[in-house]
């Protein structure tokens, strides 16, 4: 995974420094398109010379982007004239009415929004403004390519200007199989580069297995690259390949003296046996983690062993081990500030209380579970504590407190809130 990040990283900055291309065509699907803005965003801050501007809000249709991109620059000049103004600098002056015109053609108010913001720039510096439109959803590809077609040209002798322009995934996969018939006629000009981005199942395992073979990485990066591999192996449930990245990664962590990993790999060979129904094994290495990962000081891991270990407890029928377990794993949810957890650990700690007959301690328990579910506005679980807190009332016989959490969770079917 790093290695496509940094080829990534790498592919962005020589666009940008250098100006060979003025137009980058990033190809890439829906779901993939958050992974080149994060590295933009990367790119963006270790360069404090040049000005990003990054769009990626919906492409329904021009007016309507356009006004919300009109919106964005609106926001941005007021943050900039704020911060000048408090550093004792002359503010830059208003923006252009045109900008917010919604009869103009949406593309001459991109245009001029790109003109605007490089006014802002000092005019004996050679910062670059990058100005990146990249829709997390297209819905209208047709018109989409139109823009990249019309703002390549209008601005195609500006050498301090990179437009970074998203599109499909497919269009970089026409360029490699050299299909020229569909690939519209302006990405082939030589100004534009398509980049394309594929983060797929079999490039992610590809990638993962060429970093965790590749002796030029750091150790650290290797393991971290079999850890990926492992997890995922558990997940597919490729038990003898997975148990041995485990063994791997253990012995590594051991020899080290690095408990985090210690305490994952040991957490990982509980989830393979726990995936395969050996409870007994599951629990022993969950057991064997616990002490690593305390010593890791990694609340969250330490958190996901100690749940683990709760909730194989409760499968095995071990009450008493679940409940205390249970309990911890909610101190650490809650040190973590994860709330939901927080909430469904205590709610753990009450049906393992319940299973004892302890029906006092569990509605106590679940009322609280509420009460977290209340606050932080989890809705979805708050409806299955209420529905365990109204049994349990109900076995105390506590007819009237039961009654008002059946009011409440009539109010939150019906829409409402609590």
């Amino acid at each position: 995974m790093l290695k496509l990040f940094d080829a990534m990283r790498t592919e962005f900055q020589h666009f940008v420094e250098e100006d060979r291309h003025r137009t980058m065509v990033i190809s890439c699907s829906d779901t993939d398109i958050a992974y080149p803005l994060k590295v933009l965003r990367d790119v963006e801050a270790s360069n404090p010379y040049d000005v990003y501007m990054i769009f990626c809000d919906n492409f329904t249709d021009p007016h309507a982007f356009a006004d919300v991109v009109m919106e964005r620059i609106r926001e941005e000049h007021a943050i900039a004239v704020e911060w000048q103004i408090k550093d004792g600098r002359v503010p830059l002056g208003d923006l252009p009415e045109s900008l917010f015109d919604p009869e103009r053609p949406p593309i001459e108010r991109m245009a001029e929004a790109v003109d605007t913001v490089r006014a802002w720039f000092p005019p004996e510096g050679d910062n670059r403004l990058v100005w990146v439109l990249a829709p997390m959803e297209i819905k209208n590809a047709d018109t989409w390519s139109q823009w990249g077609q019309q703002l390549t040209a209008h601005f195609q002798d500006a050498s301090w200007l990179r437009l970074m322009f998203r599109s499909s995934a497919k269009l970089a996969k026409l360029v490699e199989k050299g299909a020229d018939n569909k690939i519209p006629a302006w990405v082939k000009q030589p100004n534009v580069r398509v980049y394309g981005c594929d983060f797929g199942p079999e490039t992610i395992d590809q990638s993962l297995a060429d970093q965790a073979e590749d002796p030029e990485e750091p150790e650290e990066n290797r393991m971290n690259a079999t850890l990926m591999m492992a997890i995922k192996d558990t997940g597919y449930n490729r038990k003898d390949a997975a148990e041995s990245k485990f063994m791997e990664l253990l012995a590594y962590g051991q020899r080290t003296e690095n408990h985090a990993m210690q305490a994952m790999s040991m957490m990982g060979m509980g989830d393979l046996n726990r995936r395969n129904n050996d409870l007994d094994q599951a629990c022993y290495w969950y057991e064997c983690a616990v002490p690593p990962s305390i010593e890791s000081k990694q609340t969250f891991t330490m958190f996901l062993v100690v749940k683990n270990l709760a909730e194989t407890y409760f499968a095995q029928k071990r009450y008493p081990e679940a409940e205390e377990a249970y309990l911890q794993a909610a101190r650490l949810a809650q040190a973590h500030q994860e709330s939901e957890s927080f909430a469904r650990m205590i709610d753990g700690n009450a049906r393992s209380r319940a299973k004892q007959k302890n029906m006092t301690g569990a509605v106590d328990r679940w009322d609280s579970a509420a009460l977290i579910c209340r606050e932080f506005e989890h809705t979805d679980f708050l409806k299955e504590v209420l529905k365990e807190l109204k049994k349990g009332y109900e076995q105390l016989g506590n007819r009237e407190a039961a009654n008002q959490v059946a009011a409440e969770m009539a109010t939150l079917k019906a829409g409402g809130s609590a």
